[in-house]
């Protein structure tokens, strides 16, 4: 099982930079669960009550647990997934987690972050999906604060997932309950079975673009329409330590004023907003993505 957070983590790189500046010293309460199921790639969820998506990247997403501003340096959620490798189909969880430890410790590592692999200690951990393994590890941040990290992986049909939950011990322990909740849920749905007619006529040749500024960091997200049902999603982001530009092709389809979007395994479901019966937007979770080009 590959981990390819490396991605993820550096277009999150400020929210993981800043995690220990905003530790609080009483414990929050156990979130509750919500109800109902959230795609995210190739896996599915139930994200606690109060938690949803943050941001996509090509890797998976940053799980926002609905922590008050003054608090947002508590915790950092991630899930991550992919295919697994020919030779590791069929391994146990514990065992694919157990192997691939090192890899994320150097993940973490380049956003200064460092965990003690000396004393990990590998388990079983059952979710939707079947056997899965946790393994909770210590670690300490840029400025040598105390930090918990724990990751949850499960592995189905040669797919496989992973959440990793890093957050200051006592504030932020409510995020590490939460995280264990939406890995309880993890399932590995069946690819979904194309559905509707592709309206091209509709959406063909317009452009919507949302952009999110962090701490000397942006990320921009568009999605371009071609013809046939065609989509291009394109991802940039900057930094003051580099910058990422990324396209990739994918289709639609509509139901209605209902987009669903195909990019990889990634899929997302967006909903059009009209103004005097004209196209200006879509609308992903709570990101508005303006259109930026078409009528």
């Amino acid at each position: 099982m590959t981990m390819p957070c490396r991605r993820l983590f550096a277009v999150f790189a400020p929210l993981l930079l800043a995690l220990p500046a905003c530790a609080g010293e009483q414990s929050p309460p156990m979130p509750p669960p919500a109800e109902g199921l959230t795609r995210i790639g190739a896996v599915a969820v139930t994200l606690p009550a109060g938690w949803r998506i943050g941001q996509r990247a090509d890797d998976g997403a940053v799980l926002d647990p609905g922590l008050p501003a003054e608090r947002a340096g508590d915790a950092v959620v991630l899930l991550v997934g992919g295919e697994l490798p020919a030779d590791a189909v069929g391994a146990s969880a514990e065992d694919l987690l157990r192997a691939r430890l090192p890899d994320l410790a150097a993940d973490l590592r380049g956003q200064g972050l460092t965990v003690a692999l000396r004393r990990a200690d590998v388990v079983a951990a059952a979710c939707a999906a079947g056997a899965g393994a946790r393994v909770a590890l210590p670690g300490r941040g840029v400025d040598g604060r105390q930090l918990a990290v724990e990751v949850h992986a499960a592995a189905d049909r040669g797919r496989w997932a992973a959440i990793v939950a890093i957050a200051v011990p006592g504030a932020g322990d409510a995020c590490l309950v939460g995280a264990r909740q939406a890995f309880a849920s993890l399932r590995f749905p069946a690819e979904p079975a194309p559905q509707d007619t592709p309206s091209a006529a509709t959406l063909a040749g317009m452009e919507f673009g949302h952009a999110t500024f962090g701490r000397d960091a942006s990320l921009s997200t568009t999605y371009r329409f071609t013809a046939a049902g065609r989509v291009v999603r394109r991802t940039m982001f900057s930094s003051s330590v580099g910058g990422s530009d990324r396209e990739e092709p994918g289709a639609y389809t509509l139901r209605g004023d209902v987009v669903v979007l195909r990019c990889g395994d990634d899929e997302t479901t967006a909903r059009i907003e009209r103004r005097d019966g004209r196209i200006t937007a879509l609308r992903i979770g709570q990101a508005r993505y303006e259109a930026l080009a078409g009528r």
